[in-house]
Formats: C-alpha cells, sequence, structure tokens
C-alpha cells in the first residue's frame, strides 16, 4: 500500500486505506473479501492478505468481471467496447442505470513538478499522484463515446 519510491506526494490507490467488498468472477461468483483495493493507475484491483501486513495480490485474471469497494461498483469493459481505441480493459463505474449507459473511469496520472527556473528558487519538488476522471456515454451503435460534462456534449 506504501508507495515503493521516495519523493512521490499522494498514492496510485482508490482509497487511503484497505476496503472491504467483493470480486465477482464470471457475474456469477461472488467472492467477500475483509480486505480489497484499487489501483488506479493500472485499473486493477488488489486484495489483501489476511495479516495486518500492508501485503496483497494484484488480481490480473480476465475472468473477473466486476468488484466492489465499500458499496462502490467496478464495472470490467472491453477495449472492443469504446468507439475510440483504449490501450487496455477498462474497470469504470455505472451511474444511474444497471444497463451500463453512463461510466465514469476514475484514474490518477502520476505528473512531475513545474518550477520556471529562475536562479532563485532551488526547492526540490515532488512528484505528485493527481486524480483524473473520464465520461463516457453509450450511442446507438452499443459503443462508449467520451464526452465531457455539458449539455450539447451529451445530446
Amino acid at each position: 500500500m506504501n508507495n515503493m519510491f521516495n519523493n512521490i506526494d499522494g498514492h496510485q490507490y482508490y482509497l487511503d486505506e484497505w476496503g472491504s467488498g467483493k470480486i465477482i468472477i464470471n457475474d456469477s461468483i461472488n467472492a467477500t473479501q475483509a480486505r480489497i483495493q484499487f489501483n488506479m493507475v493500472s485499473g486493477k484491483p488488489i486484495i489483501g492478505e489476511s495479516s495486518s501486513e500492508e501485503k496483497g495480490f494484484i488480481l490480473r485474471d480476465k475472468s473477473i468481471t466486476c468488484f466492489i469497494i465499500n458499496d462502490s461498483k467496478f464495472v470490467r469493459i472491453p477495449p472492443n467496447m469504446f468507439l475510440k481505441g483504449v490501450e487496455r480493459n477498462y474497470f469504470a463505474q455505472p451511474i444511474y442505470s444497471n444497463n451500463n449507459y453512463f461510466l465514469i473511469d476514475y484514474g490518477k496520472i502520476l505528473k512531475e513538478p513545474y518550477m520556471l527556473n529562475n536562479g532563485y528558487n532551488k526547492i526540490a519538488l515532488n512528484k505528485k499522484y493527481v486524480p483524473s476522471k473520464k465520461f463516457y456515454i453509450l450511442n446507438k451503435d452499443d459503443k462508449y463515446v467520451s464526452i465531457k460534462l455539458k449539455k450539447k456534449a451529451i445530446l
């Protein structure tokens, strides 16, 4: 759970601490988890060991179709469901519907520090994790399209 590198502000996880929830395999098998987390950079869920240590297992299995952390549901969206190509499978949160018409893709990006070097500032700045959100809506061809949350874009 801790950053493996010094000089990075923040973390790449969904929650500050372990959550509890479920892993759903092939839309049918529910496995309750006492310790679960979501790596928002890699897009993969993590289940924690039963001990009090901050260790866990990254779940890379393609049979995981959904997971729930503290009542927040994340569903797997295959890359071929997007109108524009994406580089990885997405776990996104469906909003307002069981049919997944509207999705929010939560992520984090590692940002480099930026400061003008004018000779006076000798401060060593740290890299930091910055949260990001992408919104997707299902079009008439059953493909997800990236949108901005503005009335014109949604219509």
